[in-house]
């Protein structure tokens, strides 16, 4: 699986390291080598808070400039995941699957489903199930529709 790219934090720019680490007495910052692109490609020194820079390719390896877009971090919630998504209620037993191999592969054991909350499992009457059920599988069937455009 691909993984974005840390580097030294050079001087020039101002925003927060990506990940700070202590060796021997002295500090080491480093920053995600996509941020460092997008910035120098526009001439900043830093991103805005609430803002993020996204790989249009969803690539984090792929750093060219042109693969790059900053995006509020509202906007990039809703590429990644649509609008009928956001509810906890409409995943089937497929789509939690998949989402769960979103989790580096790792599905829900056993106790973490035993885990749910009483109000959480009432919540989901059979109405309810079969309405967010179906919503899932149109949003299935437009997504598999797109990829085969």
């Amino acid at each position: 699986m691909a993984k974005y790219i840390l580097v030294k934090r050079p001087e020039w720019y101002t925003g927060t390291a990506s990940n700070v680490s202590v060796t021997n007495g002295r500090i080491y910052e480093q920053v995600h080598e996509h941020i460092l692109v997008y910035c120098q490609a526009n001439g900043l020194t830093e991103i805005s808070s609430g803002f993020l820079v996204h790989h249009r390719d969803d690539n984090p390896e792929n750093n060219e400039p042109e693969n790059l877009e900053l995006m509020t971090r509202a906007e990039h919630a809703k590429h990644h995941r649509p609008v009928d998504a956001r509810s906890e209620d409409w995943c089937t037993d497929e789509v939690r699957e998949q989402l769960s191999r979103g989790r580096k592969g790792k599905p829900h054991t056993e106790e973490t489903k035993r885990k749910m909350s009483e109000s959480q499992r009432k919540r989901m009457t059979p109405e309810v199930r079969n309405h967010y059920r179906q919503k899932a599988l149109e949003v299935l069937k437009q997504k598999e529709e797109i990829s085969h455009a």
